[in-house]
């Protein structure tokens, strides 16, 4: 095994010692055609930021489009109602907006479906720890998707959720200060919420500034 593992690739290396990491805690390899139906995309168009599919023409007039995200697939692909612990390992491809480029990109990565309580979230979060540690380098950075809806629901009278949402993400309080005063907020309001899109350090640090926030 030790031979096999000297005559891989880093990347190689990385994706084999994450696959029995994932094995061992029980989650499964789920497999993707490598393209879905465009309206699938289509239809979450708000889930995928800053890249449009990559579309083609099937043989039956459907159009088409190369995966960008894994995520919408394993969803599509689950039966309702039936729990799920998956892994996979996929390249997504995507149309960059900004710089008009062409991109595959190899994703590795989980997914849990079914019923989330408190101790899934934390195997998750140390899987994620975990993996980081496998790779070598990176940082874990963990939102809470209840906070993000709470803020951009406060742009959703003037339409502009999308470009708030693009300013938590980019972490720009330019971005949001921008928002903010097209949609006429307070300038308490304002000074929270730019605050909100670059708040980071230590959990129990963040979680007492974002609290008084």
């Amino acid at each position: 095994m030790e031979d096999l593992l000297n005559i891989l690739r880093p990347e190689e290396r990385i994706a084999l010692q994450l696959r029995e990491l994932y094995e061992h805690r029980h989650f499964h390899l789920f497999r993707l055609s490598s393209f879905e139906e465009y309206d699938l995309y289509l239809q979450n168009k708000a889930f995928l930021t800053n890249s449009d599919p990559i579309t083609f023409t099937g043989n039956n007039g459907r159009l088409m489009a190369l995966n960008p995200d894994v995520t919408l697939s394993i969803v599509k692909n689950t039966p309702i109602g039936e729990a799920r612990k998956v892994y996979y390992n996929e390249d997504v491809y995507r149309h960059d907006r900004k710089d008009g480029e062409y991109k595959r990109i190899n994703q590795i990565g989980l997914e849990m479906i079914g019923k989330i309580d408190a101790e899934s979230e934390a195997q998750v979060v140390q899987l994620a720890m975990e993996s980081l540690a496998v790779a070598g380098k990176g940082a874990l950075d963990i939102s809470h998707i209840g906070l993000v809806e709470d803020i951009v629901a406060q742009f959703a009278p003037y339409g502009l959720q999308k470009r708030a949402l693009m300013a938590l993400q980019t972490k720009s309080p330019h971005t949001m200060r921008a928002v903010c005063k097209q949609a006429g907020l307070s300038q308490d309001l304002t000074l929270a919420l730019t605050r909100l899109t670059t708040v980071s350090g230590s959990f129990r640090e963040v979680a007492v500034e974002v609290e008084s926030l």
